[in-house]
């Protein structure tokens, strides 16, 4: 079962350049996860002097992180509302293979968490770009809007 959620996540700050880069987050995510952006992209701010990841740029005209739209500055985007698979819980140990914008990743799940994908303005989920959420971050980041 799918649920959209809406995410509280509001005018966070992202770093955007055109030049090719990579982010290794092996160390995070799992031996081999190797972020790739020959296009350029965004760095996800997760303090004034550190970043998270990197996240793709959107594929239509809107000139915004993947899954963002504009915040109230520059630089900052809100998240947009996002797709959870309740139907298929991962436990912590549990190792899957993503298919995600970046490639395929092989993740090992540090502590429960669901399947999420994107939502387009359309209502429309991206299932090409599958990536796993904590039911921690979950709770944190966002609030149940309906059941589908």
């Amino acid at each position: 079962m799918l649920i959209l959620v809406e995410s509280t996540q509001k005018d966070v700050m992202f770093l955007h350049t055109d030049d090719p880069f990579t982010i290794d987050k092996s160390a995070e995510w799992g031996e081999g996860n190797i972020q790739e952006f020959p296009d350029g992209g965004f760095v996800k701010a997760s303090s004034q002097t550190q970043f998270s990841h990197g996240v793709q740029p959107r594929e239509d005209t809107v000139f915004a992180p993947l899954g963002w739209i504009q915040g109230s500055e520059a630089g900052q985007y809100s998240r947009a509302p996002i797709a959870v698979n309740l139907a298929k819980l991962l436990n912590e140990g549990d190792e899957v293979e993503l298919h995600t914008k970046d490639g395929v990743m092989d993740y090992v799940v540090k502590e429960p968490s669901f399947y999420c994908y994107n939502v387009d303005a359309d209502g429309v989920v991206d299932f090409s770009d599958v990536w796993v959420q904590s039911i921690r971050n979950l709770e944190k980041n966002y609030s149940f809007v309906y059941l589908g």
